[in-house]
């Protein structure tokens, strides 16, 4: 189904179905050959309705409690 990209297919197969996809789209893939895929994806990505790239689209509120959360020494 995701390989279909019958994205509601691949939803329907659940928690369990979409960790065998993600385990099988990056078998045999080294951490740098991972860090390379997600980095050619932030920079050409977009979101399908806004067309800004995902790492633009933050939650304000989310990055004020991390930030709050660092400075009190917890790791994040």
């Amino acid at each position: 189904a995701a390989a279909a990209r019958d994205y509601e297919a691949a939803l329907a197969l659940g928690k369990k179905g979409l960790l065998e996809i993600l385990a099988a789209s990056h078998a045999n893939m080294s951490l740098d050959q991972f860090n390379e895929a997600v980095a050619i994806w932030l920079d050409t990505a977009r979101h399908p309705k806004t067309r800004r790239s995902y790492d633009e689209m933050v939650y304000q509120p989310m990055l004020e409690l991390l930030r709050y959360l660092r400075d009190e020494d917890f790791s994040t």
